[in-house]
């Protein structure tokens, strides 16, 4: 049963709907056309509803108008109630108007009808236990963690607040407050709720905002490597997690948003993809080149033609020097196929001119007297002056011609342990003695560059190797110093690097050195 002032003062109260983050973040999936049939027959529902109850109210007027029937007649009244309440809603426009109206004639009823006393104490009875049933859920909802929950829970409850019938009017006044109170806690808190997530949004904003920007960046830039890609795409794949991670936007703003940052994305990703496709194309150009080099290589491998043949195969090392890489899963299989058809020609080309004895005893001695030599230099102190001897004597060496090969290596070494005895004695540093040593081996391969065709491709691919290798850890490391604060801790780390960053910018100098010397007999 209604309680026609007292419901249309509650009515009044403060109760402000706002969507809901989830609501705002919902996704509307469903077409114009299926909106629109949908929002047609919801009003024609809303206005067969109308009809329904405009009739029930004009029942509670005849049933004003009876005369005093006890009991029936309040079960008449208690079966409209039921009826009134099963009714779904009407349109807008109307609301407010018939709830009133309704509301009046239920006043009118207890005015103008004397129910038996008994039933009516009961009815007031039930109605005071339905709505102190209220109060308790509301102001249980007042401790509620989920604030949007309990926000729209509240919403339900003041839909049946106005359901129920009035109570004693002792307690009236008194339970519409506590109502209230609870009513309005909910709402400053749901407000206060509403005003963090709206501050989110916008914080979440500026992030994605920077991040588009940074991704943009990204996509833009042209990349000229496999590392500098694989950087690249560490990189936006961390913009990527920060995104994920800034949390929601408006959804006004979401999807042109993320359109942005997915453009930028998609295009990276694009063009990483034609990147790869096109070293994938060259990878296989390469191969093909190098299989045409194995069989030249291999066709000449038997040939005693050794000046001809000679001169062609390092012809052949000199532009598989210039081809550039092929797939890793290749690479040691192709390489050692034509190592094999070099290293056949030249063994065959070596076993030849074992035959040419004297000359080689010849230069054995001639070797071995500038060995002996070395061994009985004295150094001046004069550093200039002891190199410059050492290097003319290092020169008569490189003149002299073949050994046999049964000596050569020996004698290699000896003469390389007599050098590196005088330079041990010299007063010069470690790296400098480190480059004329090498001098001195390469001036061994230059004495035998057919012999040694392949140990100088070796050697070049090594230190070609090294001098790639450190220079990424120099990068590594340069990009690492950026990362520390100014804590002693820091600090101390921070001086370890930068000692590792000077020896490798140091050992990278020395290896490109030593690559230019090399080059100068390829």
């Amino acid at each position: 049963m209604q309680e026609s002032g007292t419901a249309q003062t509650e009515c009044n109260s403060e109760i402000v709907y706002s969507a809901t983050p989830a609501e705002e973040s919902a996704t509307d999936e469903t077409s114009p056309v299926k909106d629109e049939q949908r929002a047609r027959l919801s009003e024609e529902e809303k206005e067969a509803n109308l009809k329904a109850k405009l009739q029930l109210i004009e029942e509670l007027k005849a049933l004003i108008d009876t005369e005093e029937v006890g009991g029936k007649t309040f079960n008449e009244f208690r079966s409209i109630q039921e009826k009134w309440h099963a009714i779904g809603q009407v349109p807008a426009s109307q609301q407010s108007g018939i709830w009133s109206s309704y509301h009046l004639h239920v006043e009118n009823f207890y005015n103008h009808i004397k129910i038996n006393k008994e039933l009516r104490d009961m009815d007031l009875k039930r109605n005071l236990e339905e709505k102190c049933r209220l109060c308790n859920e509301a102001e249980q909802l007042v401790e509620a963690e989920n604030i949007e929950a309990s926000f729209k829970t509240l919403q339900h409850l003041h839909a049946q607040w106005k359901e129920i019938g009035p109570v004693v009017k002792e307690e009236k006044e008194a339970l519409w407050e506590r109502f209230k109170s609870a009513t309005a806690t909910i709402n400053d808190k749901y407000h206060a709720h509403l005003d963090q997530v709206r501050a989110n949004y916008d914080v979440a904003m500026q992030i994605k905002e920077a991040l588009c920007e940074k991704a943009a960046a990204i996509a833009e830039k042209s990349y000229a490597s496999i590392k500098e890609w694989q950087n690249a795409t560490d990189a936006l794949l961390q913009i990527q997690k920060e995104w994920k991670e800034a949390g929601e936007v408006a959804i006004k703003d979401r999807a042109k948003l993320y359109r942005k940052f997915r453009t930028s994305c998609d295009k990276f990703f694009n063009d990483k993809k034609d990147f790869y496709q096109e070293l994938t194309n060259e990878y296989t150009r390469n191969l093909e080149l190098k299989r045409a080099l194995c069989e030249r290589v291999e066709e000449l491998q038997d040939s005693d033609d050794w000046r001809a043949a000679t001169e062609a195969i390092i012809e052949a090392q000199r532009e598989w020097k210039e081809i550039g890489a092929v797939a890793q899963k290749h690479s040691q299989k192709i390489w050692n196929r034509f190592r094999a058809a070099c290293d056949t020609f030249f063994n065959r080309k070596s076993d030849h001119f074992k035959s040419i004895d004297a000359e080689q005893n010849d230069n054995l001695a001639a070797k071995q007297a500038v060995i002996k030599e070395l061994r009985d230099f004295v150094i001046t102190g004069d550093n200039g002056a002891d190199l410059n001897s050492i290097k003319e004597i290092q020169g008569r060496w490189s003149t002299i011609g073949h050994v046999p090969m049964k000596d050569k290596e020996s004698l290699s070494e000896e003469y390389k342990r007599a050098v590196n005895a005088i330079y041990a004695q010299l007063n010069i540093s470690e790296r400098d003695k480190e480059i004329e040593r090498f001098r001195t081996k390469v001036k061994g391969y230059d004495g035998d560059r057919d012999k040694n065709a392949y140990k100088i491709v070796s050697e070049r691919e090594k230190l070609v190797s090294q001098i790639r290798q450190l220079e990424s850890d120099i990068k590594v490391l340069e990009n690492n110093i950026g990362f520390f604060t100014s804590s002693s801790k820091s600090n101390n780390l921070l001086e370890g690097i930068q000692k590792n960053l000077s020896k490798s910018k140091e050992r990278l100098s020395l290896l490109k050195i030593k690559l230019k010397e090399l080059d100068k007999i390829i």
